[in-house]
C-alpha cells in the first residue's frame, strides 16, 4: 500500500502482558524515521483502549518511512515500513 506526501499516517499496536490479557500500563516508545533514514518524531504512544497504543505522523517528502515501536515492560521491539509516493 501507498500513501500520499503531507497526509497525515496512524500507527497502532496492541500490546499484551506476560499472561496474554491487554497490557493498558505499558509505557510505549517510537521513533520515526524519515525517507533519508534520520529520526523525524519521537516520543510515546499514547493509549486509548484495550491494550491499543496509537501514534500519528505526516510524512513531507517521498520515500520509504519507518515507525520503530518498542517497551522495556512488556519487553518487543516492532517496526512498521510505509511507502510514500
Amino acid at each position: 500500500m501507498t500513501n500520499p506526501v503531507n497526509v497525515a499516517l496512524e500507527t497502532k499496536i496492541q500490546v499484551l502482558d506476560d499472561d496474554g490479557d491487554a497490557d493498558t500500563g505499558a509505557i510505549v516508545s517510537y521513533i520515526v524515521y524519515d525517507e533519508a533514514d534520520a529520526p523525524f518524531q519521537n516520543g510515546n504512544m499514547t493509549h486509548f483502549a484495550n491494550g491499543i497504543y496509537t501514534i500519528s505522523f505526516t510524512p513531507d517528502a517521498a520515500g520509504e518511512w519507518t515507525c520503530y515501536t518498542y517497551s522495556a515492560a512488556p519487553k518487543f521491539k516492532i517496526s512498521f515500513t510505509y511507502t510514500i509516493i
